[in-house]
């Protein structure tokens, strides 16, 4: 997953960056299951790269206690 993520980086900061400048861009990436650009699924990346953070956060939180 994280190797998927990191050869899309480019990719995935292009839609952040749409996202950020309009917000109908992303209720519309929420609402759709698949986004493909250039044969990638953008939707599934963006939620690897989320779990990637959630595993990340909840793992540093876990050791803090």
């Amino acid at each position: 997953m994280k190797e998927k993520i990191k050869a899309n980086l480019e990719l995935l900061n292009k839609v952040g960056k749409l996202s950020s400048m309009d917000g109908e861009y992303g209720k519309i990436i929420a609402s759709k299951e698949h986004i493909y650009v250039n044969g990638t699924n953008i939707r599934a990346l963006l939620d690897d790269s989320g779990s990637v953070i959630l595993t990340k956060v909840i793992g540093e939180n876990c050791e803090a206690f």
